[in-house]
């Protein structure tokens, strides 16, 4: 993408938002926009409009998207839900709410998402939103970029010129690929025809161009979007995971990681970003903190059990090496970066004979099932996996 392009896009989004706050809300199947001073005036308004009519839904369901995607309150926020749901069963927004919170913080399962979700479909076929937390849950279950982007396409297909399914379009695809000039084009229309942008669909924007390679423009959007949501544990996410990138602001990134913790401490992501940063300082012990944090949250992401192995082996705890490593090993037999690890690990023992080797030696043969228990066929077998 030329920079001339992109810089008409920064000019384009500037002059939209400048001194403007502009509020996106999904009610009535139809994407509303409120624009306030700030998000206490709009807040209060809505309360009052609330206790005049505690029946007003469209209030209400504004109401639980403000405390959930400004106040990161997911658990009143479900409790308006709830209400919405007693007054109106078939209120698809506010199921849809319900599944976006269940993503967001990690409320439940994800067979529970995709029973709501199926619920959803039920309800309305046609509305574009519902199509948008199924590829949300399908990116929660690590589907492949590939089929996220056919289903994207199908999508749109569907429903023609929504900018929700380009611009997450644009994210998968800027992770893969190059984007020319025709696609360049396409972007800068989408920009131009947009009427309205909120923090989210900015925060989206700065991904692209991140992977553009527009480091200073990417930063200066998520500022923009910060301004439009000082709260958002996604931005402040967004900042610590980009400048953990860059070995000289690890520091930096980990301040913005904790603030992001800040605002919902359970959000996976953040901890595998400060898994990283603490480790890329060397400071493992404060590394696995976070990663043994996150294995409450979801103990079926392989990343976190990978790098306890590796930070108790950097730490020199040997037997909590093995207990992990037997335990990760029996949880994820078919995952062969986990597989390669425990090789190299054991084989970086079999070359320290320091201590009780022969206990040593054993304890590691039996954590890992091998059958052949001599030291010479082990290490011959291994050693070439070391310095991989």
């Amino acid at each position: 993408m030329s920079s001339e392009i992109l810089n008409t896009c920064i000019q384009l989004i500037n002059k939209k938002i400048k001194n403007e706050y502009n509020f996106i809300f999904f009610v009535n199947k139809q994407e509303m926009v409120l624009k306030k001073k700030s998000l206490q005036d709009l807040e209060k308004e809505i309360d009052q409009s609330i206790s005049k009519n505690q029946n007003d839904i469209e209030c209400l369901v504004i109401k639980e998207q403000i405390l959930y995607r400004y106040l990161n309150n997911y658990k009143q926020a479900i409790q308006v839900i709830s209400s919405i749901l007693k007054k109106e069963e078939a209120n698809i927004d506010a199921r849809l709410d319900l599944i976006d919170i269940m993503l967001l913080f990690q409320v439940g399962k994800l067979d529970q998402c995709n029973n709501l979700l199926k619920e959803c479909f039920l309800l309305d076929q046609n509305y574009w939103r519902t199509y948008v937390l199924e590829i949300r849950i399908l990116e929660k279950m690590n589907v492949h970029d590939l089929f996220l982007l056919n289903r994207l396409s199908q999508n749109l297909n569907k429903f023609q010129d929504n900018f929700f399914f380009y611009i997450n379009y644009f994210q998968i695809f800027s992770d893969n690929y190059k984007i020319d000039e025709k696609l360049s084009l396409k972007f800068l229309k989408l920009i131009e025809r947009q009427y309205v942008f909120d923090f989210d669909i900015i925060r989206k924007i700065a991904y692209v161009f991140f992977n553009l390679d527009k480091q200073d423009e990417a930063f200066e959007l998520l500022q923009q979007a910060l301004r439009l949501n000082p709260f958002s544990f996604q931005i402040y996410e967004n900042f610590g995971s980009r400048y953990r990138l860059n070995p000289n602001t690890q520091q930096k990134a980990i301040e913005y990681l904790k603030q992001s913790e800040k605002y919902n401490d359970r959000f996976q992501i953040i901890f595998l970003n400060m898994v990283c940063a603490y480790r890329n300082l060397k400071q493992f012990k404060l590394s696995n903190e976070y990663a043994l944090k996150s294995l409450k949250l979801c103990q079926n992401d392989d990343n976190f059990y990978y790098y306890i192995i590796k930070n108790y082996f950097e730490l020199g705890e040997v037997e909590k090496v093995i207990y992990f490593s037997q335990k990760t090993l029996k949880k994820f037999k078919n995952i062969k970066y986990i597989i390669k690890l425990c090789q190299r690990i054991q084989s970086a023992y079999f070359q320290n004979e320091t201590g009780d080797y022969e206990e040593l030696e054993e304890q590691i043969i039996n954590s890992f099932n091998i059958k052949d228990n001599t030291k010479n066929a082990i290490y011959n077998l291994y050693i070439s996996q070391v310095y991989q």
